[in-house]
């Protein structure tokens, strides 16, 4: 499978993060490839800078997240259950 990381997502991979459940683990660590967006670096940058590193389901970062799933990848790996909201594939990361 083929999975594209939201940032949060990303961040608690990275930190080695309780949030993250141990079935989203196991299907990162299991997946054929992981992407990371071009976007992640950029939204955690900004989010550093303003002091926020919370989801918003209006977070235009999301929205690009959303949009290159429906082209790239058959699932977007994210705790924000608002995004299947967008017809995507979402692999929950807290289960």
């Amino acid at each position: 499978m083929r999975l594209l990381v939201d940032s949060h997502v990303a961040l608690w991979w990275i930190e080695r993060n309780n949030e993250m459940g141990p079935e989203c683990r196991s299907k990162l660590e299991q997946a054929s490839e992981v992407f990371f967006s071009a976007v992640t670096p950029w939204e955690l940058g900004i989010k550093v800078a303003l002091g926020q590193l919370s989801m918003h389901h209006r977070d235009p970062f999301a929205r690009m997240l959303v949009a290159q799933a429906q082209l790239d990848v058959p699932a977007l790996v994210t705790a924000d259950r608002v995004l299947s909201r967008y017809g995507v594939e979402l692999v929950a990361a807290r289960s």
